[in-house]
């Protein structure tokens, strides 16, 4: 305190204004005050006035610091002049450097409150590091962010296509960044190639050592390197010697090599052609081999039991390395000659025969062949034999020519004998002859093997009918077919009936018989159909007739179905089966609305018709003395004749009525009723009841009104 007694400055202090005024100095506050002025001894003897009790003054408080973002601080109360610390929370500083200062004071002041306080700064760390070549640490990966980063901030990074963080294609492709304290960020994660594995080794490929490219010291290889490749000696992409044979394959991002080249073998092509061999026919490629084998009686050196098979193979220049084979027919020698047989040219006797040259055609002479039932006319079946030279470098053995057998060739018949010539000349007909029985002879007849030539019988005299073609019947007129045949018997014949005919005697001359059809009878006559033979008799040679359905019938009982059938006379003398004309169906009767139906059918069928008559109430024309029926009929083309309606019997107009109204305009019929109404002031029964106001007028069955009402 400067002054005890701030009241005692401009004048002293006493008794009567006793209490002392303190001041405190500058940040203090008075805490207790009992100084004042006293008086002391005895009032009556001796006094004084004296300075009695004390006085404090106490620092000003400020109180609690107030709080401040991203700092911490003792929360205590403080009074002037002391000061409160403050210090940054982690990663906070008050210059955003990493290593910057961390903590200030704020001061007590003597007006109780603090100096102002300082900002904690989140520290800065900068932008997302970006890849520098060569230094590695950020390789192959790039942030999203561009932004300066703060602490506790993160940059995201997304690793390059291509790269992983394991190496494998579906591998983590991002990290993060945390912006740390220090203003440095946290260690990233490497992002790798992917790796495609160890070198693929392709069919017929090998690893081929380039500049950039030692494979030797590679085992695997990773994204994006390239291993290099070539074709194996006979090897290339194209096939074609000399073409080309490098290529590479790329380690993909996706860890998968890229498409290869294919080396394939170079083509020699189609293996050339080798006359009188087997062979794959196949195109030949490098290293495949072709193997001839020649075909049987056929050797390398013509020679029976040579050599026959060789292989050749297919260089890698697209050449064959060997010369192609020749196979050669194994040569047998000269002709031999055939007894009772010629050696047919251009062959001749001297001629050197092989195995590639065509059999040997050798004919028998005239009346010889290979087989004795040979065919007996010229030219012979068997008259001609081959001889083959075989693969062994024989000739095949010669057939013998044999007299042919002419007897296996005739029928000399029952009454005769056959006997072959010994020394043939060709002629058939020369080279045997019929030994027949007493009382038949010789005669030639058409041979029934083969047509055009003749040959000998022993016969009787022939006792059937001339001409021959008309006996027994003779020809159909309809399809010029015999009706019968002639048998000729010992002094006498007989007709063997076709089917349909029989045997009769005929008048003239006596005793002869012939075939005539056999009679079916009148012609059937079939109910609802016609036929123009019609009340006619019929036999098996009667051609077919025909039935036609009536008019209205069908032989389905659709209108639009056939109508016609054809019968005929049948070999057994009966009729073939009639066929039934059915009446035309004109489908369901018409459903007529307030009418009865007579009778009550289901189908309606020609020529039927079906009667409809009117219920009460009902006529065909609405007038009470109209039609109250009429029908409906089938016709014969499937449709029904026109169909009427039962109308409401109609009671005309309404009867005039006094003092009321109504519809006048309106033709009432059966079972419609006309409104009356009564004019104001008018009711049926003189009351005001509005049931009394109107009536219901109805039209009845017979036409007329029912009776009336008046107002």
């Amino acid at each position: 305190m400067k002054v005890p007694c701030r009241n005692g400055v401009q004048g002293p202090l006493t008794t009567f204004n006793q209490l002392c005024e303190i001041e405190c100095d500058l940040g203090y506050e008075l805490l207790e005050n009992t100084y004042k002025c006293e008086e002391r001894g005895n009032p009556l003897v001796y006094s004084w006035a004296q300075l009695v009790g004390t006085a404090e003054c106490t620092p000003v408080v400020c109180g609690v610091p107030a709080d401040t973002i991203h700092a911490k601080h003792p929360y205590t109360s403080v009074v002037f002049p002391n000061e409160a610390h403050y210090t940054c929370d982690l990663g906070y500083t008050l210059d955003q450097k990493g290593h910057g200062p961390k903590s200030f004071f704020t001061n007590c002041q003597a007006n109780a409150t603090f100096t102002p306080t300082q900002d904690c700064k989140p520290v800065i760390c900068g932008a997302c590091p970006l890849p520098q070549e060569g230094k590695g640490k950020y390789d192959h990966a790039h942030p999203v962010e561009t932004s300066v980063r703060h602490y506790q901030q993160t940059c995201h990074y997304l690793c390059d296509h291509g790269y992983t963080q394991d190496n494998t294609p579906q591998g983590p492709r991002q990290y993060t960044l945390s912006c740390l304290a220090t203003g440095e960020f946290s260690e990233p994660t490497l992002c790798v190639p992917v790796s495609c594995g160890t070198p693929i080794q392709f069919p017929f490929t090998k690893l081929r050592a380039t500049d950039k490219w030692d494979w030797a010291h590679e085992d695997t290889v990773v994204y994006p390197k390239v291993v290099p490749y070539e074709c194996d000696e006979g090897y290339t992409f194209t096939q074609v010697p000399g073409g080309p044979t490098e290529f590479e394959v790329n380690c993909q991002a996706t860890g998968i090599f890229s498409q290869h080249q294919e080396c394939r073998p170079v083509l020699c092509g189609n293996p050339p052609s080798v006359e009188h061999s087997q062979w794959n026919h196949a195109r030949v490629v490098y290293l495949e081999r072709v193997t001839y084998r020649c075909d049987y009686g056929y050797t390398l050196d013509g020679e029976a039991g040579g050599e026959s098979m060789r292989a050749i193979t297919c260089g890698s220049n697209g050449e064959f390395e060997e010369e192609t084979p020749v196979c050669l027919p194994v040569k047998c020698g000269v002709p031999h000659s055939a007894p009772h047989g010629q050696l047919l040219p251009p062959v001749q006797m001297d001629s050197e025969i092989d195995f590639g040259m065509a059999p040997l055609v050798y004919q028998c002479n005239s009346g010889y062949s290979t087989d004795v039932a040979d065919s007996a006319w010229y030219p012979y079946d068997s008259n001609k034999f081959q001889v083959a030279c075989q693969a062994d470098g024989t000739f095949e053995d010669l057939v013998s020519c044999v007299n042919i057998d002419d007897c296996a060739y005739v029928d000399c018949g029952n009454y005769g004998e056959c006997v072959d010539g010994i020394s043939p000349s060709g002629v058939h007909m020369d080279d045997y002859t019929c030994a027949c029985d007493s009382g038949y002879e010789i005669t030639h007849h058409d041979s029934m093997i083969k047509q055009g030539e003749k040959t000998k019988r022993c016969t009787n005299i022939n006792d059937c009918p001339l001409p021959l073609d008309e006996n027994c019947g003779g020809l159909t007129d309809e399809s010029a077919r015999r009706r019968g045949g002639c048998v000729d018997l010992i002094n006498e014949y007989d007709c063997l009936c076709q089917s349909g005919y029989e045997v009769k005697l005929l008048m003239s001359p006596p005793g002869n018989k012939t075939c005539e059809p056999r009679v079916c009878g009148i012609v059937p006559i079939l109910d609802h159909m016609t036929t123009p033979l019609d009340g006619d008799e019929v036999d098996y040679d009667t051609p077919a007739w025909e039935y036609t359905c009536d008019d209205g019938y069908s032989l389905d009982g659709h209108a639009s179905g056939r109508k016609s059938f054809t019968m005929r006379c049948t070999s057994a003398a009966t009729f073939t089966a009639a066929k039934v004309c059915k009446p035309v169906s004109c489908g369901s009767p018409p459903i007529v609305r307030n009418s009865d139906e007579s009778p009550e059918i289901d189908e309606l069928i020609f020529p039927g018709k079906v009667t409809y008559t009117c219920e009460e109430g009902y006529s065909t024309d609405a007038h009470r003395d109209g039609p109250l029926s009429f029908e409906v009929g089938c016709q014969a083309d499937g449709s029904k004749t026109t169909v009427e309606r039962c109308k409401n019997i109609e009671c005309g107009t309404v009867p005039e009525h006094d003092h009321a109204s109504w519809d006048s305009e309106n033709i009432f019929v059966y079972r419609e009723k006309a409104k009356i109404e009564c004019d104001d002031g008018f009711s049926l029964d003189q009351s005001m009841s509005p049931k009394a106001r109107w009536y219901a007028l109805s039209c009845l069955s017979d036409g007329t009104w029912a009776p009336t009402q008046e107002c």
